[in-house]
This record gives structure tokens, C-alpha cells and sequence, in this order.
């Protein structure tokens, strides 16, 4: 089933997913996770920083918290294959250059924020990782960046690729986005038969389009909408780009074409809860509709 969110931050997916995740397990259900792509800021995020330091690899904190509930055993790379890491803006750049508006359209663009992204792709039983940097950006020196964060960060790479020109750089992005999916979503699917799917911001469709998908879950705050999966899809192929990604369509592009066919209120939760509070009490409600339909689908296998 697939996690997407109705606004770009704070919707909750993580804690549905969480939620839903530490459910299934407890029922017996053995539930794989996968969260497809994910950025996080060095600087600002800095505790995620920190601990993809001690393992010499880029990965989005989500990715091991969820990893711990459902109790999976699998290289982070595996279950999140694409991770952009970016950096804050220095604004004396603009400044001194006198172009000071450019620093805010900047901040907004992560084509110029990113100094590098990770694409991980599971072939001949190993994972292959590729790490492209973004010289456009760090030759420019536009960014406020840590060249020993860079180089300890990396240093289990495969490839490292250094990309001159914006152009290059979505190039390679469009390129190797459907191979780390794919393969790493397939690995995963070989060890679980219950995979919970957690879009990145409000992107609607996360996956390669050949991927089918059970539920989409829409989440906002204090909201839980369920659509029908085909429906959703459909509207996603409607609103793609001619020669884009599927990643390029928002939620709030086609919300306007659908109607849930669920809808449940979920209460708020706080950092220190566990997921089995939060499971049980404040997303009771859809996890019992979940496991109701999984039964369902079992059951006529």
C-alpha cells in the first residue's frame, strides 16, 4: 500500500506507517517498508548527519526508525534507494552580488540545493551505489557545505560521478530513477508480501509505473483519506508530464479528480509516544479497516 500527503510537510505519513507497520507485525504479518526517495539537510537535520556519518552512507532518519518497528534486517540503501542531501544557501553570496532575491527562489529549487544524491540499485545479489555530486552548485560556492562531512559520507561508494551542468544532473536523475526502484523495490518484495510504500513530501506517485499498488492512503493532519488504487493511478498518468516522471505530480494536482472511498480522523501524536500507544488508540480506526481488507485479500489467494 502506498503513503502519500496531501500537504508538502508535517502530514503524518510516517506515523501511519509506523502505526500500521507495528499492527501487521504484531498480527503475524511479517510487513516490508520502503520509502523511495528522501532529502534531508546536513546542517538543519544535522542529527540525521550524524548518524549517516557513523555509517558512511546517506539515508533519511525515517528509514531506521521504521526499520526498528517492523524489526527488518536489510541495509538501509535497500529500503530507501534514493536520497538527496542538501545544504543551506549562504546568503552573503546574493547579497555581495547583489541579486538578494535570488537567494529565496534558490532555497526553493532543489536542483540548487543539492550537493549530493544517492542512487542505490540491487543487481547480482549486491547493491550498487552511485553518488552524484552537483558541481554546478559547489562550484559556485553558493552553498555553506562541509568537505569532510562530503568525503567521510561517501567513502563507501561505488561511483561517484561529478556533474558540471543542471541539465546533466536531471539527466542522470530521470536515468537512474527507475532502475534504484525498481530493483530495490523487487528485492524487498522477494522477503515481504505486505509492503507499506511512504512517499516523499506530497508527491503522488513514488514508484515505476508498472508498480500496483492495493491502497493509496492520503494523509493530512488529523486525516486519513483511502483511495481506490486504480482510480488514483489513472489520475497520476493524466496529469504527467509528455516526457516526465511520474514523481512529477503532486497530490494537490489530482485531488480534484477523485473522491476517497474512505475517510478517518486521527487524534495527534507526541515524539515520545510508542507506536503501540499511537496503533492502538489515535489510528485505531484505519488500521482496523487495513487489516480487515489484508485479511480479505488473504483469504482469496
Amino acid at each position: 500500500m502506498l503513503i502519500t500527503g496531501l500537504l508538502e510537510k508535517n502530514s503524518g505519513k510516517t506515523y501511519l506507517a509506523a502505526a500500521i507497520l507495528y499492527a501487521l507485525r504484531k498480527l503475524g504479518f511479517k510487513p516490508g517498508f520502503f520509502k523511495p526517495i528522501s532529502i534531508h539537510n546536513w546542517f538543519t537535520d544535522y542529527d540525521t548527519t550524524l548518524d549517516n556519518l557513523r555509517s558512511k552512507s546517506l539515508y533519511c532518519k525515517d528509514v531506521a526508525m521504521l526499520s526498528q518497528i517492523a524489526r527488518i534486517r536489510i541495509p538501509y540503501e535497500l529500503l530507501n534507494p534514493i536520497h538527496f542531501l542538501t545544504a543551506p544557501l549562504d546568503p552573503c553570496v546574493f547579497i555581495n552580488a547583489r541579486v538578494p532575491d535570488m537567494y529565496y527562489s534558490f532555497s526553493y529549487d532543489l536542483l540548487k540545493t543539492t550537493i549530493i544524491a544517492r542512487f542505490s540499485r540491487y543487481e547480482e545479489e549486491r547493491l550498487y551505489n552511485i553518488y552524484l555530486f552537483n558541481e554546478w552548485a559547489l562550484q559556485r560556492n553558493i552553498l555553506l557545505i562541509d568537505e569532510e562531512i562530503l568525503d567521510r559520507i561517501t567513502r563507501n561508494a561505488d561511483e561517484v560521478l561529478r556533474v558540471n551542468a543542471i541539465k546533466n544532473f536531471v539527466y542522470l536523475m530521470n536515468k537512474n530513477f527507475l532502475n534504484s526502484t525498481h530493483t530495490c523495490l523487487k528485492a524487498i518484495e522477494d522477503k515481504h508480501h505486505v509492503i507499506i510504500v511512504e512517499s516523499y513530501s506530497n508527491v503522488a506517485w513514488p514508484l515505476p509505473p508498472q508498480i500496483q499498488v492495493a491502497f493509496v492512503l492520503a494523509v493530512s493532519p488529523g486525516r486519513v483519506l483511502i483511495y481506490e488504487a486504480s482510480k488514483f493511478k489513472m489520475a497520476v498518468e493524466l496529469k504527467k508530464p509528455l516526457r516526465g516522471l511520474y514523481t512529477n505530480v503532486k497530490l494537490s494536482d489530482i485531488i480534484g479528480l477523485l473522491k476517497p472511498v474512505g475517510s478517518f480522523k486521527v487524534g495527534p501524536v507526541h515524539s515520545a509516544e510508542i507506536p503501540e500507544s499511537y496503533a492502538i488508540r489515535k489510528y485505531a480506526s484505519v488500521v482496523n479497516f487495513l487489516i480487515s481488507k489484508l485479511e480479505k485479500l488473504e483469504a482469496s489467494f
